[in-house]
């Protein structure tokens, strides 16, 4: 496989969070010149879907003392958040070649309730292609995204971005410890 990010840089950590916010709110942090990471960047936001009363919380970190060597995101009961972390080399685009590649996965998935993620390829002249995977409550694994089931039209010789959407669902927590392209198998 190839490691796109395995969320263990920077050495500081990255972390984008709210406390009682308005649905509809975002918070964004973006990170560059990071070794061993699609693009040398990364972008992290977290919006707000759903606030409800009493008093909400919603933090969204890599690599932090908390979460060392690995994205997480946890909701308070009261909110319901959704993350996009994504790829393109601040802006200048990818251009990166994922065509000798069956797909990518995310690498040590665990959230404990129901989530949704999805991931985004794009191209140059907007062309894009997405997969939205389900796996359910208490799920514990790898997620397979094989560009054979992905819908849309991205040429994969020339990927310019990657967006990874994490919906969490009220009082959800995920973690995940990389995004990976998965290689054509060898005979």
């Amino acid at each position: 496989v190839t490691i796109l990010d395995d969320f263990d840089v920077p050495v500081s950590g990255q972390s984008v969070a709210f406390e009682n916010p308005t649905a509809g709110d975002t918070v964004s942090d973006t990170q560059t010149g990071l070794a061993g990471v699609a693009g040398g960047s990364r972008d992290l936001s977290l919006t707000a879907q759903a606030v409800f009363a009493g008093g909400s919380q919603a933090q969204a970190e890599i690599n932090l003392a908390t979460s060392p060597g690995n994205f997480q995101l946890t909701n308070s009961i009261r909110i319901d958040s959704i993350v996009s972390i994504g790829w393109d080399a601040n802006d200048a685009g990818l251009n990166s070649d994922l065509s000798a590649f069956t797909g990518l996965a995310l690498e040590g998935v665990e959230n404990d309730l129901s989530t949704t993620y999805k991931i985004t390829v794009t191209t140059n002249g907007g062309g894009s292609a997405s997969l939205t995977l389900s796996p359910g409550a208490a799920f514990a694994g790898n997620l397979d995204f094989s560009f054979a089931s992905f819908v849309g039209s991205a040429n994969l010789a020339d990927i310019d971005s990657i967006v990874l959407e994490i919906d969490g669902a009220r009082g959800a927590d995920v973690i995940i410890d990389r995004l990976v392209a998965v290689p054509e198998p060898t005979t």
